[in-house]
This record gives structure tokens, C-alpha cells and sequence, in this order.
């Protein structure tokens, strides 16, 4: 069966590529994730692990199975404007606990990215690190609002439209506008007598 294009959002967010595939297709549910090749395959995709034969297998598969209701839980909450359940909020806390890390900065052809640097790289609970702190920074930032679900009749995959950045960074984005020139005092004594008025500057 041909694999689905990616939902919008998928690109940008790992943590809801993950909560989609769980999908729903032409032949019913399917889930890109049953088996640790699977998962490693999903993984590797996303360079969220790079052993070329990882030691994954069913524990492995679990969690990531139990990572990724989590997050759609999280997902949902933020969707229909509820609260999330406390079980899946300790899911996806105790995820980004997994490993200690700390944010980088990497410098691609398209600028600056953000990235996350663990003391144990590699490792299948780095990747679950990574996800899950994908998941909170989208619940928790200025893409929240944009979380729902597709319209698709029978699709269960959410999507996360292209969000506009907060107000202040459009103001760093807005491209400044024509300068404005103040008009010499005689041009507005011309411009007053023309319109039967005098501008107060012009008062003596």
C-alpha cells in the first residue's frame, strides 16, 4: 500500500510525525509502527538513530507506542481546548527526562538550528528525549493554537498548518516602510490656505 504524504506539520514537528502513523487509509487503521524493524526504520528516517543494527526490540516498541498516545493526548487537549490527562503529561515528562541534554545551535545553508545535545547520543532514549521535547515545546509555544485535527472524513491524523510567528517576531520580520519627511513650515502654510486653514505650526 503507498505510503501517505507527510500531514502539514509533520516536517517541523517529529513529535506529530510520530502521533501520525497511526493513520487510517482506503483499507482501514494502520500503524507504520508494529515491529522493532519498523521502529528502527522510523527512526533512522527521522536521524533520530543512526546504529546501522540497533538493539531494538518489543520493550522498545511499547514505549514508543505508549510516547506516541501521549503525545497525541497532548495534541488533542490543546486541540478541543480541555485539559490534558495527568497520565500522559507524566509520559511525556518522565520521555524528555530519559537522557540529560542540552539545547545546541548547528548552522545549515538555510541558517541556524536548534538542536538537542545528550550525554548518551544515539540512544534509543535519546530519540524518545527528542520527541518528547518536540511535543512540549509545540504544546507550549506559539503553534498550540494551531493543533486539529484533518478534515478528511474518517482521517485521524492531526495537522499543524503553517503557524504565524508571535507579534514580535513579525516586528523583527516586517520590512520597514517608506520614511516619512516632515513638511517645511512654508508648505503647510500653503497647504492651510489652500484647505481655509492654518496649520498650528504655522501660528505666531
Amino acid at each position: 500500500m503507498a505510503r501517505l504524504s507527510a500531514a502539514p506539520g509533520e516536517v517541523t514537528s517529529v513529535a506529530l510525525a510520530l502521533v501520525n502513523s497511526l493513520h487510517r487509509g482506503p483499507s482501514g487503521a494502520t500503524d507504520d509502527l508494529l515491529t522493532p524493524a519498523e521502529v528502527a526504520g522510523w527512526l533512522r528516517s527521522r536521524s533520530l538513530f543512526q546504529r546501522a543494527e540497533p538493539a531494538l526490540g518489543e520493550p522498545e516498541v511499547w514505549r514508543l507506542v505508549q510516547l506516541r498516545a501521549a503525545v497525541r493526548e497532548l495534541f488533542l487537549a490543546c486541540a478541543e481546548g480541555r485539559a490534558a490527562d495527568p497520565g500522559a503529561l507524566h509520559t511525556v515528562n518522565h520521555a524528555a527526562e530519559g537522557t540529560p541534554g542540552a539545547p545546541s545551535v548547528e548552522w545549515s545553508p538555510d541558517g541556524p538550528v536548534r538542536t538537542w545535545t545528550t550525554v548518551s547520543p544515539g540512544t534509543f532514549s535519546e530519540a524518545l528525549a527528542t520527541v518528547a521535547a518536540d511535543a512540549i515545546d509545540v504544546v507550549c509555544g506559539y503553534r498550540a493554537p494551531m493543533l486539529r485535527r484533518c478534515e478528511a472524513h474518517g482521517c485521524r491524523r492531526l495537522v499543524l498548518p503553517r503557524a504565524r510567528p508571535p507579534p514580535l517576531v513579525l516586528h523583527h520580520l516586517r520590512r520597514p516602510g517608506p520614511r516619512r519627511t516632515a513638511l517645511p513650515a512654508a508648505t503647510g502654510q500653503i497647504i492651510g490656505l489652500m484647505f481655509g486653514s492654518t496649520p498650528s505650526s504655522a501660528l505666531p
